[in-house]
């Protein structure tokens, strides 16, 4: 559940050089903005290769560095258990070049649609620890 009304869309993006279709739901409240994303398994890859080259992509993305500043283990209930389910907390910049803080967390999981791979994110100018946490231990599959 999103703390604001959600905005959905979709794209094709190359990850293990396959094309993808990634869903995105999200939006903004105050200077925050939340937003999850998923996409099929990209067949061929395990999934925590996969997660972790997602991670990769997003890290270099917002131009941080390549280690981030806090990484910690994130499965939320439902999901697979798997060494690169993390989740991790960065600063970086957005694509007009502003600064901005992210927390983030990469995770799997098997459903009726076949495994999934999930991206959740928090990004502020300063992202508020207790927000960014209450949304992301809220993250847990029916």
């Amino acid at each position: 559940m999103l703390p604001c009304k959600p905005d959905r869309g979709q794209r094709s993006v190359s990850l293990a050089g396959q094309s993808v279709e990634m869903s995105m739901v999200g939006c903004e409240t105050g200077d925050a903005l939340l937003a999850l994303s998923h996409m099929p398994w990209p067949t061929g890859l395990p999934v925590g290769e996969a997660l972790a080259q997602w991670r990769a992509v997003t890290l270099q993305h917002l131009g941080a560095a390549s280690g981030g500043d806090v990484t910690q283990a994130f499965v939320p209930p439902g999901a697979l258990v798997v060494p690169q389910s993390v989740r991790q907390r960065v600063q970086g910049r957005r694509s007009d070049g502003s600064p901005v803080q992210a927390q983030l967390a990469w995770f799997a999981q098997v459903g009726p649609q076949g495994t999934r791979l999930f991206q959740a994110a928090f990004y502020a100018p300063k992202v508020p620890a207790e927000p960014a946490q209450t949304w992301l231990d809220s993250l847990r599959f029916q």
